[in-house]
Protein backbone atom coordinates (compact mmCIF):
# COMPACT_ATOMS: atom_id res chain seq x y z
CA UNK A 1 0.00 0.00 0.00
CA UNK A 2 1.38 3.56 -1.09
CA UNK A 3 1.16 5.51 2.67
CA UNK A 4 1.73 8.92 2.29
CA UNK A 5 4.91 10.03 4.29
CA UNK A 6 4.52 11.51 7.37
CA UNK A 7 5.70 15.62 7.74
CA UNK A 8 7.96 15.94 10.29
CA UNK A 9 6.24 17.94 13.62
CA UNK A 10 6.93 21.55 13.96
CA UNK A 11 7.13 22.96 17.70
CA UNK A 12 6.90 26.23 18.21
CA UNK A 13 8.42 27.38 21.51
CA UNK A 14 5.92 26.70 24.44
CA UNK A 15 4.04 23.91 23.04
CA UNK A 16 3.06 20.85 24.64
CA UNK A 17 1.51 18.21 22.18
CA UNK A 18 -2.24 17.30 22.77
CA UNK A 19 -3.67 13.42 22.05
CA UNK A 20 -4.94 14.35 18.34
CA UNK A 21 -1.21 15.66 18.04
CA UNK A 22 -0.48 11.84 18.30
CA UNK A 23 -3.59 11.07 16.30
CA UNK A 24 -2.22 12.29 13.51
CA UNK A 25 1.64 12.28 13.89
CA UNK A 26 1.37 8.49 14.58
CA UNK A 27 -1.97 6.42 13.83
CA UNK A 28 -3.41 7.67 10.63
CA UNK A 29 -0.39 7.84 8.62
CA UNK A 30 0.32 3.86 9.98
CA UNK A 31 -3.52 3.11 10.00
CA UNK A 32 -2.91 0.28 7.07
CA UNK A 33 -0.43 -1.24 9.27
CA UNK A 34 -2.67 -1.17 12.24
CA UNK A 35 -5.61 -2.95 10.73
CA UNK A 36 -3.81 -5.90 9.13
CA UNK A 37 -6.47 -8.55 8.46
CA UNK A 38 -7.78 -7.73 5.15
CA UNK A 39 -10.93 -10.46 4.92
CA UNK A 40 -12.28 -12.87 6.80
CA UNK A 41 -15.23 -15.24 6.09
CA UNK A 42 -17.09 -18.20 6.92
CA UNK A 43 -20.36 -20.06 5.04
CA UNK A 44 -22.65 -20.77 7.66
CA UNK A 45 -25.47 -22.29 5.66
CA UNK A 46 -24.93 -25.14 3.84
CA UNK A 47 -23.79 -25.72 -0.22
CA UNK A 48 -24.04 -28.17 -2.15
CA UNK A 49 -20.67 -29.49 -3.70
CA UNK A 50 -20.06 -31.38 -7.21
CA UNK A 51 -18.52 -34.83 -7.09
CA UNK A 52 -15.59 -35.02 -8.84
CA UNK A 53 -15.22 -31.47 -8.84
CA UNK A 54 -13.90 -28.05 -7.02
CA UNK A 55 -17.11 -25.69 -6.38
CA UNK A 56 -16.86 -21.90 -5.77
CA UNK A 57 -17.95 -21.26 -2.17
CA UNK A 58 -20.89 -18.59 -2.04
CA UNK A 59 -19.18 -17.06 1.25
CA UNK A 60 -21.28 -13.99 1.83
CA UNK A 61 -24.25 -16.00 0.11
CA UNK A 62 -25.89 -15.26 3.87
CA UNK A 63 -26.00 -12.34 6.38
CA UNK A 64 -23.23 -12.83 9.13
CA UNK A 65 -20.75 -14.62 6.20
CA UNK A 66 -18.45 -11.84 6.02
CA UNK A 67 -16.73 -11.21 8.95
CA UNK A 68 -14.08 -8.79 8.88
CA UNK A 69 -13.85 -6.53 5.40
CA UNK A 70 -12.27 -3.01 6.00
CA UNK A 71 -11.48 -2.44 2.62
CA UNK A 72 -14.49 -3.75 0.77
CA UNK A 73 -12.86 -6.04 -1.38
CA UNK A 74 -15.35 -9.33 -1.40
CA UNK A 75 -18.00 -9.25 -4.04
CA UNK A 76 -21.11 -11.69 -4.38
CA UNK A 77 -21.62 -10.01 -8.06
CA UNK A 78 -19.49 -9.65 -10.55
CA UNK A 79 -18.33 -6.28 -11.79
CA UNK A 80 -16.02 -5.26 -14.14
CA UNK A 81 -12.53 -5.80 -11.85
CA UNK A 82 -13.41 -9.46 -10.48
CA UNK A 83 -16.19 -12.57 -10.88
CA UNK A 84 -18.71 -12.94 -8.44
CA UNK A 85 -18.07 -14.68 -5.26
CA UNK A 86 -14.16 -13.06 -5.04
CA UNK A 87 -11.97 -11.11 -3.08
CA UNK A 88 -10.15 -8.15 -4.86
CA UNK A 89 -6.89 -7.13 -3.70
CA UNK A 90 -7.47 -3.54 -2.94
CA UNK A 91 -5.47 -0.62 -5.32
CA UNK A 92 -2.57 0.54 -4.09
CA UNK A 93 -2.20 -2.74 -1.88
CA UNK A 94 0.62 -4.55 -3.59
CA UNK A 95 1.98 -6.90 -1.19
CA UNK A 96 2.80 -10.37 -0.11
CA UNK A 97 -0.89 -12.30 1.56
CA UNK A 98 -1.34 -15.30 3.82
CA UNK A 99 -4.61 -17.07 2.54
CA UNK A 100 -5.80 -19.54 4.34
CA UNK A 101 -8.97 -21.55 3.89
CA UNK A 102 -10.88 -24.44 5.96
CA UNK A 103 -13.13 -26.63 4.27
CA UNK A 104 -15.64 -28.78 6.03
CA UNK A 105 -18.46 -31.32 4.30
CA UNK A 106 -21.42 -33.19 5.35
CA UNK A 107 -20.84 -36.57 5.95
CA UNK A 108 -19.11 -37.82 2.48
CA UNK A 109 -19.25 -41.57 2.65
CA UNK A 110 -15.55 -42.17 2.97
CA UNK A 111 -14.67 -39.59 0.27
CA UNK A 112 -12.15 -36.90 0.29
CA UNK A 113 -12.29 -32.73 0.79
CA UNK A 114 -9.78 -30.25 -0.66
CA UNK A 115 -9.29 -26.63 0.31
CA UNK A 116 -8.47 -24.77 -2.99
CA UNK A 117 -7.70 -21.44 -3.77
CA UNK A 118 -8.31 -19.94 -7.20
CA UNK A 119 -6.06 -17.02 -8.23
CA UNK A 120 -7.29 -14.61 -10.72
CA UNK A 121 -9.90 -17.07 -12.14
CA UNK A 122 -6.34 -20.41 -12.58
CA UNK A 123 -6.56 -23.09 -10.05
CA UNK A 124 -3.41 -21.97 -7.56
CA UNK A 125 -3.31 -24.92 -5.76
CA UNK A 126 -4.49 -27.37 -3.03
CA UNK A 127 -4.17 -25.91 0.20
CA UNK A 128 -4.76 -29.36 2.14
CA UNK A 129 -6.28 -32.95 1.15
CA UNK A 130 -7.79 -35.26 3.40
CA UNK A 131 -9.93 -38.28 3.45
CA UNK A 132 -12.56 -38.45 5.85
CA UNK A 133 -13.87 -41.41 7.51
CA UNK A 134 -16.84 -43.48 5.78
CA UNK A 135 -20.17 -41.95 7.36
CA UNK A 136 -18.06 -39.11 8.81
CA UNK A 137 -17.88 -35.60 8.49
CA UNK A 138 -14.71 -34.98 6.53
CA UNK A 139 -12.34 -31.07 6.63
CA UNK A 140 -9.17 -30.26 5.14
CA UNK A 141 -7.14 -26.36 5.88
CA UNK A 142 -4.37 -25.34 5.14
CA UNK A 143 -2.78 -21.53 3.78
CA UNK A 144 0.31 -20.28 1.37
CA UNK A 145 2.03 -16.94 0.54
CA UNK A 146 0.06 -15.03 -2.17
CA UNK A 147 1.85 -12.09 -4.09
CA UNK A 148 -0.76 -10.10 -5.05
CA UNK A 149 -1.05 -7.04 -7.27
CA UNK A 150 -3.47 -4.09 -5.76
CA UNK A 151 -6.64 -3.80 -8.40
CA UNK A 152 -5.69 -6.12 -10.59
CA UNK A 153 -5.58 -10.28 -8.66
CA UNK A 154 -8.57 -11.70 -7.58
CA UNK A 155 -8.92 -14.68 -4.25
CA UNK A 156 -11.81 -17.30 -5.13
CA UNK A 157 -12.12 -19.82 -2.60
CA UNK A 158 -13.11 -23.48 -3.70
CA UNK A 159 -13.96 -26.83 -1.87
CA UNK A 160 -13.46 -29.81 -3.95
CA UNK A 161 -14.93 -33.88 -2.77
CA UNK A 162 -14.78 -37.10 -5.04
CA UNK A 163 -18.81 -37.20 -3.79
CA UNK A 164 -21.64 -35.14 -4.35
CA UNK A 165 -22.21 -33.91 -0.53
CA UNK A 166 -23.04 -30.52 1.06
CA UNK A 167 -21.03 -28.29 3.43
CA UNK A 168 -22.11 -28.51 6.89
CA UNK A 169 -23.95 -25.85 8.51
CA UNK A 170 -22.58 -26.22 12.40
CA UNK A 171 -21.35 -23.71 14.63
CA UNK A 172 -17.10 -24.69 14.74
CA UNK A 173 -17.42 -26.33 11.13
CA UNK A 174 -18.41 -23.80 8.96
CA UNK A 175 -16.03 -23.53 5.75
CA UNK A 176 -13.81 -20.34 5.73
CA UNK A 177 -11.41 -18.31 3.96
CA UNK A 178 -9.01 -15.71 5.65
CA UNK A 179 -6.84 -13.30 3.72
CA UNK A 180 -4.35 -11.47 5.35
CA UNK A 181 -1.61 -8.76 4.79
CA UNK A 182 2.21 -9.57 6.08
CA UNK A 183 4.37 -7.47 3.91
CA UNK A 184 4.93 -5.35 0.68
Amino acid sequence: MTVQEPEPPLFPAGYGPLPSDMDSWIQQPFQFLTTKVMFRAELQASQALTANANTLIHFGSTAGDILEDPYGGWSTTATSAQPAWSWLCPAGCTGLYEVTMTAFTANPSGGATAAVIFLDGTEYGYLAYNWGGDGQASGACGGGPFYLTGGIDYIQGYIGTVAAVNTTATAGQYPTLEIAWVST
